[in-house]
């Protein structure tokens, strides 16, 4: 083995064992596993429930195919309302929530 091989190996190896020191405790506390959820979750908007506490990131995506916002007409406006007053949405996407807000019934501007 080449010096520099060797030297290659040996600091993938320190990296390895770091990270394993650094993981480990994480996940074994339950902090982790939080972190891991909150990643997962933002990167997964589907796997939220309208009724989550982040709902709001499924925003963009329910403005953009409106086919994602519930099927009940009361349900969907709640949502709506919500994406109009707590997500963080482009000018346009800000425009989206109220012109679908107006076509359904019972739902009144936010």
């Amino acid at each position: 083995m080449t010096k520099r091989r060797l030297a290659s190996v040996l600091l993938a190896a320190v990296v390895v064992l770091f990270g394993v020191l650094l993981v480990v405790p994480v996940f074994s506390s339950g902090v982790g596993f939080l972190l891991y959820v909150g990643i997962f979750r933002a990167l997964f908007p589907s796997t939220i429930n309208w009724g989550d506490k982040d709902a709001f990131m499924k925003c963009s995506g329910a403005i953009a195919d409106p086919r994602k916002w519930p099927n009940a007409p009361n349900y969907a406006c709640l949502a709506m309302h919500l994406c109009a007053n707590e997500a963080v949405l482009s000018e346009d996407q800000t425009k989206a929530p109220y012109g679908q807000i107006r076509k359904t019934p019972g739902c009144q501007d936010p």
